[in-house]
């Protein structure tokens, strides 16, 4: 698709609009490559070799094909690419050796080790190729870079076998990150932090940013991503007026009160049970999973009352809790007592915001309008009941918050014998179960 076709789609983004510059100077300039490697997670040293090709493969294949095209000669259909054709044919035998490499790949049945080499060469050699083409650097983006590390831990009870899988990754990784004079930027994408799955040591010129605090070590304040993530509570509330107002298919038998009626108790509902999360200064961060998948839910919904959130449980559907699992815990007094604090402290914000506080007063109005939505979506910080255990929160926040730089240690010490309730709480804030929800206290997110 032409550069114009693909611009427009993003015209009425809110990129485009407050990043214009930005935009303009990067939209559609690299070559990017998609690895994404959660769908072919090796459970055994054996079948690593297999799922690093199934995951090549895949993010090498429109490459492959443009490359296929051009050797041939059909260059109109990709004119708005601006090829350089004398480049074609003065790569041609380079271009054609990455091709059979790619077919034998493909056809290939039977892996091992020896593959390794010549499987990590393809993705910095196709990106010498593009720089070749188009005079431009390629992005590697790597979706999921740690699911292999933690497939490692779910399945292989050895730990020198998973020791060798982790290397494996690493040096398929850093072939095509590490000293790639063909590369604009690697972007590595995943639950935890990319020196705790070993990686920190084979890549050069690493920087770490974590969902819940921006740059790693720094204030949870200070985070330069922090309008990045998620859905505001305004996107969720102007999903649920475009749905219900324009394609809910059962709005033409209710009233307009009803209507309004309706659409204020989705948001409440909405904010009760998929709200919760934070990051940085931005509250009533929502999962977009969730809420595109409540939307899509509605059209079986035949009346008000059909709504059942407490059977939605979108996230925890796309998950595992395989890796947690596998974790004993060597102080369980002190998990307990982490676990019972945490439970009870959410049932009783959860009780006393349904009488205290923006969403408690506009839950009894017949309707939620645009102005009502950002009041409740501007508070600054939470209200909470009186606290009843301070001690526990207080120690919870520092080690989840304030020493959470800890969990690279943390990471080499899963599969190893047993942990401290500690470690295991920095790992479940590090994966989302638990969040920051002040700036003094962690807590679970809601109610899914």
């Amino acid at each position: 698709m032409p550069r114009s076709q693909r611009e427009h789609q993003f015209r009425q983004s809110a990129l485009y609009e407050l990043h214009s510059e930005f935009f303009e100077a990067n939209f559609a300039k690299y070559p990017v490559i998609m690895l994404d490697f959660k769908t072919s997670c090796p459970k055994s040293f054996e079948d690593t070799p297999s799922s690093i090709c199934r995951s090549m493969l895949s993010a090498t294949k429109k490459y492959i094909t443009l490359l296929r095209q051009l050797v041939s000669g059909a260059y109109d259909e990709y004119e708005h690419l601006n090829v350089d054709k004398r480049a074609v044919q003065r790569e041609k035998e380079f271009i054609a050796s990455l091709i059979t490499k790619f077919d034998h790949f493909r056809s290939t049945v039977d892996f091992n080790t020896s593959h390794i080499q010549t499987l990590s060469a393809i993705i910095p050699d196709l990106m010498e190729i593009l720089y070749g083409l188009f005079g431009r650097r390629s992005v590697l983006i790597v979706d999921e870079y740690d699911a292999p590390f933690m497939s490692a831990l779910c399945h292989v009870k050895d730990a020198d076998e998973q020791a060798k899988i982790q290397q494996t990754y690493s040096e398929f990784l850093c072939e095509s990150l590490k000293n790639n004079k063909h590369l604009h930027s690697g972007i590595l994408v995943g639950v935890f932090d990319v020196r705790g799955v070993g990686l920190g040591s084979g890549l050069n010129n690493v920087d770490s940013y974590m969902a819940h605090s921006g740059f790693a070590g720094t204030r949870l304040t200070e985070n330069p991503f922090q309008h990045a993530f998620g859905f505001t509570i305004n996107d969720v509330w102007g999903l649920i007026n475009d749905y219900v107002d324009n394609q809910w298919p059962h709005r033409p038998a209710i009233t307009s009160l009803e209507l309004g009626r309706f659409k204020r108790d989705l948001l409440v509902g909405c904010i009760q049970h998929f709200d919760g999360y934070r990051i940085g200064q931005v509250h009533h961060v929502f999962n977009p999973h969730a809420i595109l998948s409540l939307i899509r839910e509605l059209r079986l919904v035949k009346s008000l009352t059909d709504v059942n959130y407490s059977s939605y449980a979108f996230w925890t559907e796309t998950g595992s809790m395989k890796v947690v699992e596998t974790i004993k815990a060597s102080s369980a007094q002190d998990l307990s007592r982490y676990c019972e604090y945490l439970s009870s402290s959410f049932l009783r914000q959860s009780e006393y915001r349904q009488h205290q506080g923006p969403l408690a007063e506009h839950m009894s109005l017949d309707f939620i309008d645009d102005a009502a939505v950002g009041s409740i979506g501007s508070q600054e910080q939470p209200q909470f009941p009186p606290d009843v255990d301070k001690e526990t929160r207080e120690e919870l926040a520092d080690i989840c918050m304030v020493r959470s730089g800890d969990t690279f240690h943390d990471m080499q010490s899963l599969g190893h014998g047993l942990l401290q309730a500690s470690t295991i709480m920095r790992l479940l804030y590090q994966a989302g179960y638990i969040v920051p929800i002040a700036k003094d206290r962690v807590g679970i997110p809601n109610s899914e």
